[in-house]
């Protein structure tokens, strides 16, 4: 048996040419494949050269779909089964029909992974930077995966501000950053720079927002978030230049900060106004000083006035002239 092993590996390293090309070849080891057409030859139902060139037609027509990174290791574990399958196939079939049926398998098992390709696509790659490993690809027609191409460092983006506003600078680009992933934010003050070694780590806890309550102007400069996936690789590096604008007075934005910080996140617009409504409802005095400040008000009580003026006049000279002098 170990000399026909050997000679079967023999046949396979001759006709390894023949299989390069193939799904096959980046998902199993020779020793998988040798397994498959040694166990065939055993039972004297096929040649070994003709197994190899089924399994090669059987599976090329994977070589031309693109496979999500990610359904890799899924479609490697469902290969390894691949061959259990074949060693089901009954044993007392005449050779015509365990080939047939040995082919069954195959095509079984191709469309499967081409159903798990389809249900499964990765995702569209998004300049301009990042590694975007959800949207990697592997080719099967040369067993190398693909990436976006794409640099980890991003742009510098700018976000212009004055001092004592409250403002939030983003992690991340036009990609969705995975919930595991690490973030960790970087500090340059009063540069705009991508030089890493200008950089000085922030110790607090920010995640994926870095907020400012309010900013000032020695938060000026450049900011980088590093986002760092499961396998601690950097996948980007998002800048940010924070432009703080002079405070026109600074006991003006000195206010404005405080109202930023405090009433703002407190409540919102909605539950304001309805704690307005409820704490300051307005008595009757109110509504009379109300009613008198207006202009209507105004107008009719000037209208009284003259109305009590004229009356008064015209008693007085109706007693004046009742009189006898």
């Amino acid at each position: 048996m170990d000399l026909f092993y050997l000679l079967l590996q023999t046949v396979l390293l001759l006709c390894g040419a023949e299989v390069v090309s193939s799904c096959l070849l980046c998902f199993t080891t020779s020793r998988e494949r040798d397994d498959i057409c040694r166990y065939a030859v055993s039972l004297e139902k096929i040649e070994a050269v003709d197994c190899l060139q089924r399994l090669q037609r059987g599976f090329d027509p994977l070589n031309n779909i693109s496979i999500a990174f990610s359904q890799v290791q899924d479609i490697k574990k469902r290969l390894k089964t691949f061959g259990d399958e074949v060693k089901k196939i009954e044993k007392l079939f005449f050779p015509p029909a365990w080939v047939e049926q040995f082919e069954y398998k195959m095509a079984d098992f191709v469309k499967g992974v081409k159903e798990l390709v389809a249900g499964h696509p990765a995702a569209q790659c998004r300049p301009p930077c990042g590694r975007q490993k959800e949207a990697w690809t592997y080719s099967c027609s040369k067993c190398v995966v693909v990436d976006c191409q794409l640099p980890v460092s991003c742009p510098i983006q700018e976000t212009q501000v004055n001092a004592y506003e409250k403002t939030m600078i983003p992690c991340g680009g036009t990609f969705v950053i995975p919930e595991h992933d690490k973030i960790t934010w970087k500090f340059s003050k009063d540069r705009w720079t991508h030089d890493l070694s200008l950089f000085k780590e922030i110790e607090q806890e920010s995640g994926q927002f870095l907020i400012f309550s309010p900013v000032q102007e020695k938060d000026k400069g450049t900011y980088v978030c590093e986002i760092t996936d499961e396998d601690d690789v950097i996948s980007v590096r998002a800048f940010h230049y924070l432009n703080v604008r002079r405070a026109k007075t600074d006991e003006g934005m000195r206010v404005q900060a405080i109202f930023n910080r405090v009433v703002i996140p407190a409540t919102t617009p909605t539950e304001t106004k309805k704690k307005v409504e409820e704490n300051h409802l307005p008595s009757l005095t109110d509504a009379i000083t109300a009613f008198l400040q207006s202009k209507i008000g105004y107008s009719i009580c000037a209208g009284v006035v003259i109305m009590v003026c004229t009356i008064l006049v015209g008693f007085l000279w109706r007693y004046a002239n009742s009189v006898d002098w």
